[in-house]
C-alpha cells in the first residue's frame, strides 16, 4: 500500500507540475503578445491544449513541444536562442512563416518601457527549465564573445 501512495503522490505532484509550468508559460506569452483573445495567432502547448488567438482562421500557430521551450527561447535574450529553439524542435509555427515574421515586431511593441522588459525578465525567470538551460546561461558570455569582435564606439 505505501507504493501505491507513493505512486500516486508523485504522478499527483507531476500533474501540478506540467499545470503550473502551462500557467507559468501563458502568464509569459499574455506579457509578450497580449492575452490570447487579442493574438492573431494561435498557441498550442505540450499538452494538446490550445489558446486560439482572435482570428479563428489564424495565420499560423506558435507551438511550445515542451514545457522548458518557452525559457529555453528566450533565455539568453538574443535572436540566437530563438533560432535554436525552432532547429532543436523546442518550438514549431505550423502554418504561414511570413506571418510569424511579425513576432518580434509583436514584442517590441509591448516592451518598450524599462519596466515592461525588467517584469518580463522576473517572469521568464519562473518558467520551468533544465538543467542543460543552465548550463546554456553559464556558457552565455563565453558564446556572445564567439559572435563577433566587440565593436568600438
Amino acid at each position: 500500500m505505501p507504493d501505491a501512495l507513493a505512486s500516486i503522490a508523485e504522478e499527483t505532484a507531476q500533474s501540478r507540475s506540467y499545470d503550473d509550468a502551462l500557467s507559468r508559460c501563458r502568464v509569459v506569452l499574455a506579457a509578450l503578445f497580449g492575452e490570447p483573445r487579442g493574438r492573431p495567432f494561435d498557441v498550442k502547448f505540450w499538452d494538446g491544449s490550445i489558446d486560439r488567438g482572435s482570428n479563428p482562421r489564424a495565420a499560423f500557430t506558435l507551438v511550445f513541444n515542451r514545457p522548458a521551450s518557452l525559457r529555453r527561447m528566450l533565455l539568453p535574450p538574443n535572436e540566437l536562442t530563438i533560432v535554436e529553439s525552432y532547429i532543436s524542435g523546442d518550438t514549431e509555427i505550423e502554418g504561414s512563416m511570413e506571418a510569424a515574421s511579425n513576432l518580434a515586431e509583436m514584442i517590441g511593441d509591448r516592451l518598450r518601457s524599462p519596466l515592461a522588459v525588467a517584469r518580463l525578465v522576473g517572469l521568464v525567470l519562473r518558467l520551468p527549465g533544465t538543467a542543460d538551460d543552465d548550463l546554456a546561461d553559464a556558457r552565455f558570455p563565453e558564446r556572445a564573445k564567439k559572435l563577433g569582435p566587440r565593436h568600438t564606439p
